[in-house]
Formats: C-alpha cells, sequence, structure tokens
C-alpha cells in the first residue's frame, strides 16, 4: 500500500470593517486625545504619529 502526503494549507480569513467617515475623520478619531478618550476608556493618545515613535494611552 502506498502512503499519500496529505498537504494542509492554512486557512484563509479576512475581515472587513467598513466606515461611515472620511479618511480624514477616522485619522482624527484615532490620533485626537480628545476623541480617543471616548473609544478607549478615557485613555488619550500620546505620540507623534512618525514612523517607528511609540504610542501610548495614558
Amino acid at each position: 500500500m502506498l502512503e499519500q502526503a496529505v498537504v494542509i494549507e492554512k486557512p484563509v480569513h479576512i475581515e472587513q470593517i467598513f466606515i461611515n467617515a472620511t479618511p480624514e475623520q477616522v485619522w482624527e478619531a484615532i490620533t485626537d486625545p480628545e476623541f480617543t478618550a471616548q473609544f478607549f476608556y478615557n485613555g488619550r493618545v500620546k505620540s507623534n504619529f512618525r514612523p517607528g515613535a511609540p504610542l501610548t494611552y495614558v
């Protein structure tokens, strides 16, 4: 009896979220401390938003 190899592929999982806002509004919502406080348990975002810069919620 010959054995055959079984190839198992990684499952592909894709999620999409549609936000009824402009890209500018979304960016403001995730970078403006007054907005992040509303959505992140009163945590205000702190960062200079340069590539590689730390991002913290205080």
